[in-house]
């Protein structure tokens, strides 16, 4: 039983418990559970995922003990909490728990079951957004022909997997695949859900990125407008996703040149970011970058350094984040996502170039330390090959790709923020 639902359940349950077939402390502890469930998923509704995490660890350690440790009550606990982690940039508290309840819904649910199909493409989101395109795919890929079958080609649950897998495609540059999974996600959630649902705009925001690659801005800025509009009205204006929306309108208006339009939506953007996420999650580090390159642009380079500088600050947290617990065909394949030279060399300082240079190394070698001592711990010659290993595939992270060294108006994307389309039960 995952949560009690009106004032008659409750009373038979009292009425066991005095008759000692049931205990108060248990009901009182399966109550208090199902209130802070509801409240995690209010605050992460709202964006207020710092507020949430502690919550979201007591109901999960108050569902492993009531329910035990292979309970569906106990998947949701693990799946909430991953969410929460990820939304806040740490992928190595996350990828456990979205594994561990992924195992337990497919014991316990079924491989077709929802709830495991949801698991599959949290999994399978938190892979995508660490660079591990191929695992991200063939986990979309399964839980889209499972949706497909058991819940039809339009479902709206149906059109989120339509759109995950067309997202690994255009992070893969496959645009031809990408855009007509697109188009279907747009047209089965204006039909199910109404043409001013808040998983509409991720739709046209979706489709939108698409263009703003070609370029095709034409098509691109209609699309953007109408989901900023969307977001505002459906989750209010201080929102992260209503900072997506500011962020990818800002950058359209920003590779056109149009400045003044720009730079307003970057800021109130970063400061969305910064009051919602923290000074150090990946989402504010590219608020910054972009803050950077406006002020670069308009020939403010004191103000770009200042930005870039801060942007460096938070990519260090997420790099070591990274790096702490991924294995090291994850690691590689993150590193290849990362430009931490690109911001200091458009800005033509080389103190900053030297300073990212000096700290991603430094990141690096940390995690090498770490690794050894793990294995200098450890009496088995196989964990210490296997560790070895590892730092060898670490150690290919500190050479700076020349492609880093770029020296111009250099522009990162602002589209590289996903909306977390992650159920939270």
């Amino acid at each position: 039983m995952r949560r009690l639902r009106g004032g008659w359940l409750a009373g038979v349950l009292l009425v066991l418990a005095l008759l000692g077939w049931v205990g108060l402390p248990a009901l009182a502890e399966e109550e208090d559970a199902a209130a802070l469930n509801a409240r995690v998923v209010e605050l992460y509704q709202q964006g207020r995922y710092q507020e949430a995490i502690p919550l979201a660890e007591r109901v999960l350690r108050l569902r492993e003990t009531e329910l035990g440790p292979e309970h569906a009550g106990t998947a949701t606990g693990l799946n909430n909490l991953a969410a929460l982690y990820k939304a806040m940039g740490d992928c190595g508290r996350a990828e456990p728990l979205y594994v561990r309840a992924l195992a337990i819904r497919e014991k316990v649910l079924g491989a077709e079951h929802p709830e495991t199909v949801t698991s599959l493409n949290n999994l399978a989101a938190l892979y995508k957004a660490m660079g591990d395109f191929a695992r991200a795919e063939s986990l979309y890929v399964r839980a889209l022909a499972i949706r497909e079958k058991v819940l039809g080609p339009e479902h709206p649950d149906t059109s989120i997997s339509v759109t995950c897998l067309a997202r690994v495609f255009q992070q893969m540059g496959d645009r031809s695949r990408a855009e007509p999974l697109f188009q279907r996600a747009l047209a089965i959630d204006e039909k199910a859900l109404g043409a001013e649902h808040s998983t509409v705009a991720i739709d046209l925001t979706d489709l939108a990125n698409l263009y703003y690659g070609v370029p095709d801005y034409g098509r691109a800025e209609p699309l953007y407008l109408r989901a900023l509009a969307i977001h505002e009205k459906a989750l209010g204006p201080d929102h992260p996703d209503t900072a997506l929306s500011l962020n990818n309108l800002a950058t359209l208006y920003f590779c056109m040149g149009d400045y003044p339009r720009a730079e307003p939506l970057f800021k109130r953007a970063l400061a969305i970011w910064e009051k919602a996420l923290g000074p150090g999650h990946p989402d504010t580090a590219h608020g910054l970058d972009n803050l950077a390159l406006v002020q670069l642009d308009q020939g403010h380079p004191g103000a770009a350094q200042d930005y870039a500088r801060r942007a460096l600050e938070a990519e260090e947290a997420t790099l070591a984040n990274i790096l702490s617990f991924t294995s090291e065909r994850q690691r590689l394949a993150f590193q290849a996502t990362q430009e931490p030279y690109l911001l200091p060399a458009t800005l033509a300082s080389a103190p900053d170039i030297a300073r990212a240079a000096l700290h991603f190394k430094g990141v690096v070698l940390d995690s090498l330390v770490e690794d050894l001592r793990v294995a200098g711990a450890s009496e088995n010659p196989s964990v210490r090959d296997r560790v070895a290993a590892l730092r060898q595939a670490k150690c290919a992270c500190q050479a700076p790709n020349s492609q880093d060294f770029r020296i111009g108006s250099g522009r990162r994307n602002g589209q590289v923020f996903d909306h977390r389309r992650v159920a939270v039960a």
